[in-house]
C-alpha cells in the first residue's frame, strides 16, 4: 500500500513539476529569445539609420538647388509669427512690423514698460532667439510710450550648429 502511496505522490509531483516548473520556465525562455530576436532587428534597423542625418542634408543639398546658405538659415515665417503671437502681441498695440532675414523690427504704442522688460528677459531666455533689442520713447505730456523691438532670431544652421557643439560637450563632461 505505502508503494502506491508513493508512486501516486511521485506522478503528482512530476504533474506539478511540469506545468507548474518546467513549462513556465519553458514559456519564459521563448519570450526571452522572442526579446532578443526583436532586440536584434532593432539594432540592425538603427544601424541602418546612423547616418540619417548627414544623408538627409546631402538630400536637400540636391533636391533645393540654388538656395544659398544665407537662404538655407533663414527662419520659417510661421515661427516667426507664432513667436510674436505667443510673446510680442500683448504688450501693447502694435503699431509696424518689418521682418528682413531673421530680423524682427515691431513698434508698439501704449506699453508698460515694466511689460516691455518682462517681454525682453523672455524673449531672451527663447531658444530661437539670438539677442534683443530695445529702444523706448514717450511723447509730449505723457501723451504714451511706445517701444521699438528689434528680435534676431536664430537661423536653422545655427541651431543645428549649436546642437552638435552641445551633443559633443556633453561627453566631455567629468564624472
Amino acid at each position: 500500500m505505502q508503494l502506491a502511496l508513493f508512486a501516486i505522490a511521485l506522478v503528482l509531483i512530476g504533474i506539478f513539476s511540469k506545468f507548474a516548473v518546467v513549462d513556465p520556465l519553458a514559456s519564459g525562455m521563448a519570450s526571452s529569445n522572442e526579446v532578443s530576436a526583436a532586440q536584434a532587428r532593432l539594432d540592425a534597423l538603427v544601424a541602418e539609420n546612423a547616418d540619417y542625418d548627414e544623408l538627409n542634408a546631402q538630400y536637400d543639398r540636391y533636391v533645393v538647388p540654388g538656395l544659398s546658405d544665407e537662404e538655407q538659415n533663414l527662419v520659417d515665417r510661421d515661427t516667426v509669427l507664432d513667436l510674436l503671437e505667443q510673446k510680442v502681441m500683448n504688450v501693447g498695440y502694435l503699431d509696424s512690423l518689418r521682418v528682413a532675414s531673421n530680423t524682427v523690427t515691431a513698434t508698439c504704442l501704449g506699453v508698460d514698460l515694466s511689460r516691455v522688460s518682462t517681454l525682453v528677459e523672455s524673449l531672451e531666455s527663447d531658444e530661437r532667439v539670438s539677442h534683443v533689442t530695445v529702444s523706448t520713447a514717450q511723447g509730449e505730456n505723457d501723451s504714451g510710450t511706445s517701444a521699438t523691438i528689434q528680435i534676431v532670431l536664430k537661423g536653422p544652421l545655427e541651431i543645428a550648429a549649436e546642437g552638435s557643439s552641445e551633443g559633443e560637450g556633453a561627453g566631455n563632461g567629468a564624472a
